[in-house]
């Protein structure tokens, strides 16, 4: 467990010189000393544009227990609306799956998902193949940008995947200590 722990250490150390100029570095954190538990509090709150509040604005999220904690936020392409689309169906129905690909309640699994939630045993910590098979199984018409986060409590970390400019910031008392970097083409033209 020394060896994780300075080996998280030197890799936050290293990547503290990695930083988008706001002094915050990107990257892996350090891990949490002791045998405390990993613990997160999270809340939601929509405020849509005046001009989307009929339908509740174009965001979704998830909040789950499951392993510990995850939690997801999609944030969907309003450009849609202008080609008679719903842009929140989109977002919605991404994190609705994700929600239900993370906890394993979804109702068909590809051969490959099966093995890998047989090899990550009672706890499937998946970011990355969370969004993905969201993705693959949202079969409505939009985009959206995205971001799925778990703690991991076996190894005591947070694991984490975004797509687009929808991130997340890790605070530890009064000091930002992490956040995720923006997948962008350029300023307002996220990756979908």
């Amino acid at each position: 467990m020394a060896s994780i722990y300075n080996n998280l250490r030197r890799s936050a150390a290293k990547k503290a010189n990695q930083q988008d100029g706001t002094g915050v570095p990107h990257g892996e954190l350090e891990e949490v000393p002791g045998d405390r538990q990993l613990a997160w509090q999270s809340a939601v709150c929509y405020l849509p544009h005046p001009d989307k509040v009929s339908y509740g604005g174009e965001d979704a999220h998830f909040i789950s227990d499951y392993g510990g904690g995850a939690i997801g936020v999609a944030d969907g392409v309003g450009g849609w609306q202008e080609a008679g689309i719903n842009p929140a169906e989109y977002s919605r129905t991404l994190m609705r799956v994700a929600h239900a690909y993370l906890e394993g309640t979804l109702t068909e699994f590809t051969e490959e998902e099966l093995e890998a939630r047989i090899a990550g045993g009672d706890v499937f910590i998946d970011p990355r193949g969370t969004l993905h098979a969201a993705h693959i199984r949202t079969k409505v018409a939009g985009s959206s940008t995205a971001m799925v986060m778990q703690l991991d409590q076996e190894r005591q970390s947070l694991v984490a995947a975004n797509v687009g400019d929808s991130g997340f910031i890790v605070i530890r008392g009064p000091k930002i200590v992490a956040r995720s970097r923006a997948l962008q083409h350029y300023f307002d033209c996220p990756l979908q």
